[in-house]
């Protein structure tokens, strides 16, 4: 029987992005200060900085309720 150290550990979390792949990069720079505290906050959602910022910027982008429908139905708001 396998031990939990064989089982198969992903590399993401698992997490479908309803609008496709994420293939863009936006690179921003910010001050040191600035960067602890979004990894903070990364770390109090459970997730790393960058699932953080990204949905940051589309809750900003989209609105909160439609991003919330994106992440429930898969469908924007005027669907």
């Amino acid at each position: 029987m396998p031990s939990p150290k064989d089982s198969i550990a992903f590399s993401r979390s698992g997490n479908s992005n309803p609008l496709g792949k994420n293939t863009a990069e936006i690179r921003v720079l910010v001050p040191e200060e600035l960067q602890h505290m979004l990894q903070t906050l990364a770390v109090l959602r459970n997730t790393n900085v960058s699932e953080y910022v990204r949905d940051v910027l589309m809750a900003h982008v989209y609105g909160h309720i439609g991003l919330a429908r994106l992440k429930t139905t898969g469908k924007n708001m005027e669907d």
